[in-house]
This record gives structure tokens, C-alpha cells and sequence, in this order.
């Protein structure tokens, strides 16, 4: 925006194949920068998501709570098992639950992911599952004789 503090410019615009997308006037270029200036202090070190969706195991853990591998959206994560998630660990690793290796989970968990102070992401992701809320085995094969 700074072309536009200067004699002789008007507006700026942003192209995209010859054309136009966006076009700010001088009014709309000082409204933006009478903006305040959001503190360091205030900028975000991590981004936190909660997300709904289909895990298949990988490996599950059949005692104690280490974190169980699970492949999601095409490629191999690590999470933890916490709060109502916990109490389905409980009941799987009392066979009360049938869920073999393959299966796929119906969960809710958290990603969490290290932001840098340009708010890029550094570092892989981290997962936290909190609830499990259905389980789906795999299909078993028939066998053809």
C-alpha cells in the first residue's frame, strides 16, 4: 500500500491473468493502515483444530495408554487417547469392544500444529483423540471353496 501514500497513484490493484481482482483506493489504503497493529504478544504459537472424521487403525495399543498409529487422510499419525476416548480404550482392552487392526473409528480429535511468528507451520502436527464415537471392522473375506 505504501505506492499509494505517494503523488501520482491513485489506486492499486492486484492482477490475475491481465485482470483485475482487487483494487484498493488511496480512502481504502489509509482506512487499512489507521488499523491498529496487532501486539507480538498477541500472535498466536500454536493452532489448534477440532476435527470430526473417519481414523483406520494401524496399531492399537492392548494395554496401558501409549499412543495408538492410525492412518488418516492417506498418511500415518500418532494420537492419544484422552477424555471419553479413554473410556473406550478401557472397554476395547476388556474385549467389550471388537475393533481388529483395519478398522476404521468414527472420532473427534484435536491437531495441534507450532506456529513461527509469521504464522507459518513448523513442525509435524500433534493428535489428540477425545471421543470415539463408532466403530466399523473391517470386512471379512469369504473363503471361495
Amino acid at each position: 500500500m505504501k505506492p499509494l501514500e505517494r503523488k501520482g497513484y491513485e489506486s492499486l490493484s492486484f492482477l490475475e491473468d491481465d485482470r483485475p481482482v482487487v483494487e484498493i483506493s488511496q480512502s481504502e489504503a489509509k482506512a487499512i493502515g489507521d488499523l491498529p497493529n496487532q501486539p507480538l504478544s498477541d500472535i498466536p504459537v500454536e493452532s489448534v483444530s477440532t476435527i470430526r472424521g473417519q481414523v483406520r487403525i494401524k496399531s492399537a495399543q492392548y494395554e496401558g495408554n501409549a499412543q495408538w498409529a492410525f492412518l488418516w487422510n492417506g498418511r500415518a499419525i500418532s494420537a492419544e487417547m484422552i477424555d471419553s476416548a479413554v473410556e473406550w480404550v478401557a472397554a476395547f482392552q476388556q474385549n467389550d469392544i471388537y475393533a481388529p487392526p483395519n478398522s476404521v473409528l468414527d472420532v473427534t480429535m484435536v491437531e495441534t500444529v507450532e506456529l513461527d511468528p509469521d504464522g507459518m507451520v513448523i513442525g509435524r502436527p500433534s493428535y489428540k483423540v477425545v471421543e470415539v464415537h463408532g466403530v466399523a471392522p473391517p470386512p471379512k473375506q469369504i473363503p471361495l471353496f
